[in-house]
Protein backbone atom coordinates (compact mmCIF):
# COMPACT_ATOMS: atom_id res chain seq x y z
CA UNK A 1 0.00 0.00 0.00
CA UNK A 2 3.09 2.19 0.03
CA UNK A 3 2.51 3.35 3.58
CA UNK A 4 5.80 4.80 4.88
CA UNK A 5 4.80 3.78 8.41
CA UNK A 6 5.66 0.21 7.36
CA UNK A 7 9.33 1.08 6.75
CA UNK A 8 10.66 0.15 10.23
CA UNK A 9 8.97 -3.26 10.13
CA UNK A 10 10.31 -3.88 6.63
CA UNK A 11 13.83 -2.95 7.70
CA UNK A 12 13.54 -5.30 10.69
CA UNK A 13 12.63 -8.14 8.33
CA UNK A 14 15.83 -7.82 6.28
CA UNK A 15 17.59 -11.09 7.03
CA UNK A 16 19.60 -12.92 4.35
CA UNK A 17 18.76 -16.23 6.04
CA UNK A 18 15.17 -15.67 4.82
CA UNK A 19 15.70 -14.96 1.15
CA UNK A 20 12.11 -14.64 -0.08
CA UNK A 21 11.03 -12.45 2.83
CA UNK A 22 14.08 -10.22 2.41
CA UNK A 23 13.60 -9.86 -1.35
CA UNK A 24 9.94 -8.94 -0.77
CA UNK A 25 10.87 -6.43 1.94
CA UNK A 26 13.45 -4.88 -0.39
CA UNK A 27 10.85 -4.51 -3.13
CA UNK A 28 8.51 -2.79 -0.68
CA UNK A 29 11.29 -0.49 0.58
CA UNK A 30 12.17 0.44 -3.00
CA UNK A 31 8.53 1.39 -3.60
CA UNK A 32 8.41 3.36 -0.35
CA UNK A 33 11.73 5.15 -0.81
CA UNK A 34 10.36 8.49 -2.04
CA UNK A 35 7.97 8.69 0.92
CA UNK A 36 10.25 7.41 3.68
CA UNK A 37 11.33 9.63 6.53
CA UNK A 38 15.04 10.46 6.53
CA UNK A 39 15.43 8.66 9.87
CA UNK A 40 13.95 5.45 8.43
CA UNK A 41 16.29 5.65 5.45
CA UNK A 42 19.27 6.15 7.77
CA UNK A 43 18.20 3.14 9.86
CA UNK A 44 17.90 0.99 6.75
CA UNK A 45 21.35 1.75 5.35
CA UNK A 46 23.48 -0.56 7.55
CA UNK A 47 21.09 -3.47 7.04
CA UNK A 48 21.04 -2.91 3.28
CA UNK A 49 24.81 -2.63 3.17
CA UNK A 50 25.10 -5.98 4.95
CA UNK A 51 22.88 -7.53 2.28
CA UNK A 52 25.49 -6.67 -0.35
CA UNK A 53 28.04 -8.98 1.25
CA UNK A 54 29.42 -11.49 -1.28
CA UNK A 55 28.33 -14.37 0.97
CA UNK A 56 24.67 -13.33 0.65
CA UNK A 57 22.60 -14.96 -2.08
CA UNK A 58 22.55 -13.22 -5.44
CA UNK A 59 18.78 -12.59 -5.39
CA UNK A 60 18.98 -10.79 -2.06
CA UNK A 61 22.00 -8.80 -3.21
CA UNK A 62 20.17 -7.72 -6.36
CA UNK A 63 17.06 -6.75 -4.36
CA UNK A 64 19.19 -4.70 -1.96
CA UNK A 65 20.92 -2.99 -4.89
CA UNK A 66 17.51 -1.89 -6.21
CA UNK A 67 16.73 -0.26 -2.86
CA UNK A 68 20.10 1.51 -2.89
CA UNK A 69 19.31 2.73 -6.40
CA UNK A 70 16.02 4.23 -5.20
CA UNK A 71 17.69 5.76 -2.14
CA UNK A 72 20.26 7.37 -4.46
CA UNK A 73 17.43 9.51 -5.81
CA UNK A 74 16.83 10.99 -2.34
CA UNK A 75 18.48 14.23 -1.15
CA UNK A 76 20.83 12.62 1.37
CA UNK A 77 24.46 13.50 1.84
CA UNK A 78 27.37 11.57 3.26
CA UNK A 79 25.57 8.24 3.52
CA UNK A 80 26.95 6.58 0.41
CA UNK A 81 30.64 6.37 1.31
CA UNK A 82 30.28 2.83 2.77
CA UNK A 83 28.29 1.79 -0.29
CA UNK A 84 30.92 3.12 -2.69
CA UNK A 85 33.64 1.32 -0.72
CA UNK A 86 31.65 -1.92 -0.80
CA UNK A 87 30.82 -1.73 -4.49
CA UNK A 88 34.45 -1.06 -5.39
CA UNK A 89 34.98 -4.78 -4.71
CA UNK A 90 31.75 -6.05 -6.31
CA UNK A 91 32.35 -8.82 -8.83
CA UNK A 92 28.78 -9.26 -10.05
CA UNK A 93 28.02 -6.63 -12.72
CA UNK A 94 24.27 -7.05 -12.16
CA UNK A 95 24.63 -5.81 -8.59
Amino acid sequence: LRDPAAAPALVDSLDPAHQTRTETACAALAALAPKMASEDVQNALPRLLALLDPDVGRGVRLAAAVVWERFAELPLSGVYRPLVQRLAHESDPAV
